[in-house]
């Protein structure tokens, strides 16, 4: 599923930039995010602890 949202991104023209996770958990977002797109882009990760 993570794949398929980057590659969905990727066809939309997005390459890289600010990308912020509103719900981090372990991380695989972040994780398995294409290492060309991770390199150049900024990523913030949240995640809200009760």
């Amino acid at each position: 599923m993570i794949n398929a949202i980057y590659d969905a991104v990727q066809r939309l023209g997005f390459e890289h930039g600010r990308i912020i996770e509103t719900a981090l958990g372990i991380g695989h977002f972040f994780g398995l995010m294409p290492e060309k797109m991770r390199t150049r882009s900024r990523m913030t990760g949240i995640e809200l602890v009760h």
